[in-house]
């Protein structure tokens, strides 16, 4: 496999992948400050165009003042046995997931995953909620 260097890219790769790994470099390809200007002061869109679900949105209005630092799905843990997880949301260092009240088939695999990132990245408070048939979160599987 072969390695690409930032330099091979066209500049509107290399300014999004510079931007993702907040870098900015000082007479090089880049300006200083450029990364500021292409992201700006708004939180940055969240990935892949995605945005929360009913019941995802429903907590963050719900758990979360206006104008709380809270990100939708900001980033993903590579597990140990080489799966994935991306927690619905994460404020500092504290990750929620949050699931609805009917038992969707993904149900038990994010449990999983969940569980599994809780083991692997002690830094990190996970919480998980859940919906009530009447529309109220409950925390499931405190953290010990």
């Amino acid at each position: 496999m072969s390695r690409i260097a930032l330099s091979d890219l066209p500049p509107r790769y290399q300014a999004q992948v510079a931007a993702q790994l907040g870098r900015e470099t000082s007479g090089g390809d880049f300006p200083p400050g450029w990364a500021a200007s292409l992201i700006g002061s708004a939180a940055p869109p969240a990935r892949h165009g995605r945005a929360p679900n009913k019941t995802e949105q429903a907590f963050r209005d719900g758990f979360f003042p206006a104008g709380s630092p809270v990100r939708y799905e900001p980033l993903t843990f590579r597990l140990p046995g080489g799966s994935r997880y991306t927690p619905d949301f994460v404020e500092g260092l504290t990750c929620y997931e949050v699931k609805g009240s009917r038992r969707l088939g993904s149900h038990g695999r994010a449990l999983t995953a969940f569980r599994e990132a809780r083991a692997a990245f002690p830094q990190f408070r996970f919480r998980w909620f859940e919906m009530t048939g009447g529309g109220v979160f409950v925390e499931k599987y405190p953290q010990s």
